[in-house]
């Protein structure tokens, strides 16, 4: 799909539904460039499920620890409850988390999943126009094997005029 597309299917909606439920997180441009910059970098806006490995899967392509250490964190856990609730899960394991983030269906809990990774780095998210701060706080959250500069790049810049001021 396309950076707006993206940005107003998915990132867009996926935020209004968390803030009903979770308004202590904070939500600002630079919150939704990062978010747009990371989706961007891991799948493209598109792959739900990596390629070729199957490893990481939703559009911010989270690995099942990922998911396993939200669901554990002191900072994450009472949210993620309360996201759960929200979304109508019982089944509250890792991998059946894992599983929805591989559908369509489950692009806004990828969101809420996504969202809370983040708020579990305890640092506060860079301003919109600190490409270099994004880029550290992506690598040192979402901890990619490759952390890719050039493609982090090349979405964050996409991503800038989408997400408005």
């Amino acid at each position: 799909m396309t950076p707006e597309e993206f940005y107003t299917k998915v990132l867009k909606s996926g935020l209004d539904k968390v803030a009903r439920f979770a308004p202590q997180l904070p939500r600002n441009r630079g919150v939704e460039v990062l978010m747009m910059s990371i989706a961007g970098t891991e799948s493209n806006w598109t792959d739900r499920v990596q390629i070729p490995s199957g490893a990481a899967h939703g559009l911010f392509q989270m690995q099942l620890n990922t998911i396993e250490e939200i669901m554990a964190n002191p900072a994450s856990k009472a949210l993620f409850e309360l996201g759960m609730d929200d979304f109508g899960i019982n089944n509250r394991t890792a991998e059946h988390l894992f599983g929805i983030i591989a559908t369509i269906q489950g692009d806004h809990m990828a969101v809420f999943l996504a969202r809370l990774d983040l708020w579990c780095n305890p640092h506060p998210i860079p301003f919109a126009d600190e490409e270099e701060l994004l880029f550290a706080y992506y690598r040192d959250t979402w901890r990619p094997a490759h952390a890719d500069r050039h493609r982090f790049a090349l979405r964050y810049a996409q991503a800038l005029p989408v997400v408005p001021a």
